[in-house]
């Protein structure tokens, strides 16, 4: 299975979880001038831009080490557009990582929320 293939199938099997655990998918592969995110949800009051990483193997590392500072600021600039395009101003914004791995038949689906916590509020300001 190549690279598109699989995370498109970890991006499917993250959503699933997160709808199990009562999140609201608001958007899928939102993109925009500055950059793409994942998924963006909801819970509560919460809006929550979700970056999923899958894996088929952990010969490259962990999923989540690839979000590295590059990518994170991407995720912050499309959030603050994202804000702004849907005028939105009264939910807390969180960025979290869902790490996928698809093992043989096996899947394992971790979720760390809060994983972007560098300035969490910055898409007010």
């Amino acid at each position: 299975m190549n690279n598109k293939k699989t995370g498109k199938q970890g991006e499917d099997l993250a959503a699933e979880f997160l709808i199990k655990k009562d999140y609201e998918i608001l958007e899928r592969n939102y993109m925009c001038a500055v950059g793409e995110v994942d998924i963006i949800a909801r819970k509560g009051n919460e809006l929550i831009f979700i970056e999923v990483k899958t894996r088929r193997q952990e010969t490259y590392g962990a999923p989540r080490d690839s979000v590295n500072e590059i990518k994170t600021k991407h995720m912050y600039s499309v959030a603050e557009l994202y804000v702004q395009e849907k005028e939105i101003s009264d939910m807390y914004i969180s960025f979290d990582v869902v790490e996928v791995y698809i093992c043989y038949e096996r899947i394992i689906i971790g979720h760390i929320q809060n994983a972007i916590i560098e300035n969490p509020r910055k898409v007010f300001k």
